[in-house]
């Protein structure tokens, strides 16, 4: 509610923190970034004489752990801000199988998250913290997420996650598109060309996290 009476009222300053995704890597130009999209956002729905600014700090191939060095430095530099968005879901746990508490990776990785979460509410107590939760498609790539839920939750930390908003509409887009194609190779109505642009694999091959 905070959150919202300043994108009303005044300028917000937003924080996002995170890895490749965040920092844009192999993008063709910076203002493609996604912070970029969300100042944009934010400045078209709640427009005011006042601008929104969401600054990046994106740190290509780290995770939490990474950010529990530096996360003092950063908070002098920005203890300001009105929000910090953290996006490590996929660089956390790096892949590996398992996301469980029981590995050693997995307990590591909760105590990361919630260092971090106590330094920011210890040194800048007004700013609202949220989780964004990215995943990617790589046959058998796991990311941090369900851990990640674990530690929102206890705190009361509000979490987006991309595959619970997207993976519905995903799967149901894929069933879509295989039954015209379907339809179009039985009707022999599709060059070989064709047939093999619009081809899918089913949905229950995507490994999306």
């Amino acid at each position: 509610a905070r959150l919202a009476d300043t994108l009303h009222t005044k300028s917000a300053k937003i924080i996002v923190i995170g890895g490749s995704i965040t920092a844009g890597t192999g993008l063709a130009s910076p203002q493609q970034k996604y912070s970029c999209d969300f100042e944009a956002f934010l400045n078209q729905e709640f427009r005011s004489e006042h601008k929104h600014t969401v600054i990046n700090i994106g740190l290509s191939g780290q995770g939490t752990c990474f950010l529990v060095q530096f996360m003092r430095a950063a908070l002098k530099a920005h203890g300001d801000a009105d929000l910090i968005v953290l996006e490590f879901a996929i660089n956390d746990l790096r892949g590996r199988m398992s996301p469980g508490w029981w590995t050693t990776e997995g307990l590591h990785t909760a105590h990361c998250l919630e260092s971090i979460v106590m330094q920011i509410r210890a040194l800048a107590p007004r700013t609202a913290l949220l989780l964004l939760e990215l995943t990617c498609k790589r046959v058998q790539r796991i990311t941090a997420e369900p851990i990640h839920a674990i530690i929102a939750g206890y705190h009361h930390i509000p979490m987006i996650s991309l595959k619970s908003a997207l993976l519905p509409s995903f799967i149901e887009s894929r069933k879509h598109n295989e039954k015209k194609l379907l339809m179009c190779v039985g009707r022999s109505g599709c060059s070989g060309s064709n047939a093999s642009d619009s081809c899918a694999r089913p949905a229950e091959q995507w490994d999306l996290g």
